[in-house]
């Protein structure tokens, strides 16, 4: 199950920025965007979404410790914050802020893809966020790898007028969550039992023991039926002659092939649970 965290940005006591375009603030826009993406998680099988609120008070490190260590116990997979930038009129565009993980950039160089597409504004990118950077004790206090999304400024009147179009937070919402499933779908599986290359290898292994199996076993029977005519015709001991040799070496040849490739696998195997304990792929 593809668990997607989805954090609205503020809280009911502390809005965020107040847009004069839109006449609503950050907070009351991402509750109706976080809806949106919940209502086309339902369209995947395999995905899970849950909003999740800040509980104000405490300061921002406590809040943020908060929500991301309930959306941790809860398993998500990745944690979303949804926020709207602020600035002067003439600043526009789509950013997505990243921890700077491998997979939160990932996750953010995905969602910021799928954003600028939906939306058209330019592309200001993916940055990573430092310490003292606002939103930087958000993306760096859970586990899941964690992003804050800024789609358009809310200060600017045309980036406005392309967020608010008629169908537009439904199709941004869709886009964010295209997105998040992109990302995770390139990252490693959290259950080794679902990773693609664990389960090619097991294949492999068990389509060459089939395969040795069969062929193993007819030479076996080959040469053993002309053992038995050797010693019926008299040859003493268990001499071979040259067909019963040719069968023999025959079969060490496929046994060692065997060996070989059920090695390898079982190689590939290792490397791609060392990589899934250390978080590389």
């Amino acid at each position: 199950m593809k668990k997607i965290a989805i954090g609205v940005g503020h809280s009911v006591d502390d809005q965020g920025y107040h847009s004069p375009h839109l006449d609503m603030s950050e907070f009351n826009y991402n509750n109706m965007l976080a809806d949106w993406i919940l209502y086309h998680a339902q369209d995947h099988q395999d995905t899970e979404v849950k909003i999740f609120h800040r509980h104000h008070g405490g300061g921002y490190t406590t809040e943020a410790r908060d929500v991301t260590g309930r959306a941790d116990r809860w398993g998500a997979r990745v944690f979303i914050e949804l926020h709207f930038n602020a600035g002067g009129e003439g600043a526009t565009g789509t950013e997505t802020l990243s921890s700077g993980s491998n997979n939160s950039h990932v996750l953010a160089r995905e969602v910021n893809h799928t954003m600028v597409a939906t939306l058209g504004l330019r592309n200001r990118g993916v940055k990573t966020l430092s310490a003292g950077d606002n939103g930087h004790g958000m993306v760096m206090a859970g586990k899941a790898p964690a992003i804050l999304i800024e789609p358009f400024f809310g200060s600017s009147r045309h980036d406005c007028d392309a967020a608010n179009t008629d169908g537009m937070m439904s199709r941004l919402a869709l886009s964010i969550l295209r997105g998040a499933l992109n990302a995770i779908d390139s990252m490693p599986r959290q259950d080794l039992k679902e990773s693609r290359t664990i389960r090619n290898a097991n294949d492999s292994q068990k389509a060459v023991i089939g395969g040795g199996a069969l062929i193993g076993g007819a030479a076996t029977i080959n040469t053993a039926t002309k053992v038995l005519q050797d010693a019926k015709a008299g040859v003493a001991g268990f001499g071979f002659d040259g067909q019963s040799l040719l069968i023999a070496v025959m079969a060490l040849i496929v046994g060692g092939l065997v060996w070989k490739v059920w090695s390898d696998q079982s190689k590939i195997k290792k490397a791609r649970h060392d990589d899934h304990v250390q978080g590389v792929r």
